[in-house]
Parts: C-alpha cells; sequence; structure tokens
C-alpha cells in the first residue's frame, strides 16, 4: 500500500516537472489528472466513503424530475354504500304509472253528458242493412263471408223543451269486443248513426241510434261486448 502511495507521488512530480519543457497542459486537463490520482489515492483510505458526484448538468435533470405519488384510496364503509345506492335509484316504473285507468260511467254520461238519456235497446245480425222494405237512398253490404251487426241505442229527451242533440264533433271511442278481438265501428252515412248523431228531440220524446259492425260469419256475438269510452269515463254494454 505505502509503494502505491509513493508512486503516485512520484507520478504528480513528473507531471507538474518533468514534462513543462515540452508539452503543455491546460488547466481542464491538469484539473481532470489531479481529481483522478486523488481518487485513486483515496480508494486506499479506509476512513474514505465514496459517493456518487454530480456535474452541474446532473444536479439540475435530478432536481427537475420529481415523483408522483398516488394518493391511497379511503376504505368506504358498506352501510355508507349501501346508503348511496338507495338515495341514487331510479325508482321503478310500475304499471300505475303508466296505465290510465277509467272510471265506469252510465251510457248518459259518456255520450251525452246527462244532458239527454241514453239507453242501449238491442242488436240484429243481417246482411244488409236497412231491410229492403225500409225506403232509402241506399243500402249497407258487407264483403263475402262477413256480416252487419246494428247495435241500437234509445236517446230520450227527458226535459220538457226541445234540445239538440249533436254528437259530430265529440270525441267518443266505440270498440266490440268478441273474443279478445276488438273491431271499430263502420263509418256510414245514416242519419242515425250515433258516431255523428245530430238531430232535434222534443221534450219527453226519444229517437234512435245505431253502430253498425262488419263482422265475420263464423263469429259468435254472445259474450261480446261494446266498451265506449270518452276521456276518463268509460260505460260497457255487454250481449246476453
Amino acid at each position: 500500500m505505502k509503494k502505491k502511495f509513493f508512486v503516485g507521488i512520484l507520478l504528480v512530480s513528473l507531471i507538474t516537472t518533468g514534462c513543462s519543457g515540452k508539452a503543455e497542459i491546460t488547466d481542464k486537463e491538469n484539473d481532470q489528472i489531479a481529481e483522478y490520482i486523488a481518487g485513486s489515492l483515496l480508494k486506499y483510505d479506509k476512513h474514505y466513503k465514496e459517493e456518487l458526484i454530480y456535474t452541474d448538468d446532473e444536479e439540475s435533470i435530478a432536481e427537475e424530475e420529481t415523483v408522483t405519488v398516488t394518493p391511497t384510496p379511503q376504505p368506504v364503509s358498506t352501510s355508507i354504500a349501501a346508503e348511496t345506492t338507495e338515495q341514487t335509484k331510479e325508482p321503478e316504473a310500475t304499471e300505475n304509472s303508466t296505465t290510465e285507468v277509467l272510471q265506469t260511467a252510465s251510457l248518459s254520461q259518456v255520450i251525452a253528458q246527462n244532458k239527454f238519456e241514453v239507453k242501449y235497446s238491442s242488436y240484429q245480425l243481417c246482411n244488409s242493412y236497412p231491410d229492403k222494405e225500409t225506403n232509402t237512398y241506399f243500402t249497407l253490404s258487407p264483403a263475402e263471408g262477413n256480416q252487419l251487426l246494428i247495435v241500437s241505442f234509445q236517446i230520450k229527451n227527458v226535459s220538457k223543451s226541445r234540445k239538440t242533440i249533436d254528437l259530430m264533433e265529440s270525441k267518443i271511442n266505440y270498440q266490440l269486443i268478441v273474443d279478445g278481438k276488438v273491431t271499430k265501428p263502420s263509418l256510414t252515412l245514416l242519419v242515425n248513426d250515433l258516431q255523428y248523431l245530430k238531430t232535434e228531440i222534443e221534450g219527453g220524446k226519444d229517437t234512435d241510434g245505431i253502430l253498425v259492425f262488419e263482422v265475420s260469419k263464423k263469429l259468435s256475438v254472445e259474450g261480446g261486448s261494446i266498451k265506449i269510452s270518452n276521456g276518463k269515463e268509460e260505460a260497457v254494454v255487454a250481449f246476453k
């Protein structure tokens, strides 16, 4: 170890004196040689601890590099999470919220707003209407394999004065329901078609109105019904 120490001193002497006449060494090169020799000597010093030395550029890079620490999520209580889920849960749609419930009312209320008395009279099945004995400008005939269902209603003016019943602008909905099948009434030019009835009725007198449905000859009307609705009110006429 002592030999290496003296060799180092000898090298320093040769560099600083012996070669001064032949080669010029810059200050930077001289510093590099001195640093190398000092490092070689200090490696054998037991009290010396080697450390990493940064240059100016390396120190600036080291300062710019930062470590991003991801925060650890805090555990959420099960009861709190459950409570939050219940508060944000959308209400379930129910049938009652989407289905309009109709109130049962009388024929007089649904058709005439109780200004006239309206009653179901009868029904009949036929191949044409009116029959040939009735003096009319035209007759109704169904398609082949079908027949006509004529449903009659009585409309009475219960007051003592003459009144006009006008259903031309009414939005009454008529449906024939037989074996789960729904049929709408036919549009006719009959003056007593209940869908567009407009006529004067003397006090205490009555008139009739009809609905005409075209149905299959194989259809049995018994057990069927007619549902009449106006807004949120409806009336049902059952066939017996």
